[in-house]
């Protein structure tokens, strides 16, 4: 099972979340697609509409 909390606000010391967000998708997309997740997966909002 997965379970989403919310851990308040990350920042990264160097860059910014929009900096970093191009990478986490394609971290994201090789761990969907190495667990065998095949095509697109629908994104939900932002939790709180925080990015």
């Amino acid at each position: 099972a997965i379970a989403e909390v919310d851990l308040g606000t990350r920042t990264h010391r160097n860059r910014p979340l929009v900096e970093l967000a191009p990478m986490a998708e394609v971290v994201a997309g090789t761990i969907l697609s190495r667990a065998g997740v095949i095509g697109p997966v629908a994104q939900r909002p932002p939790l709180m509409g925080r990015i």
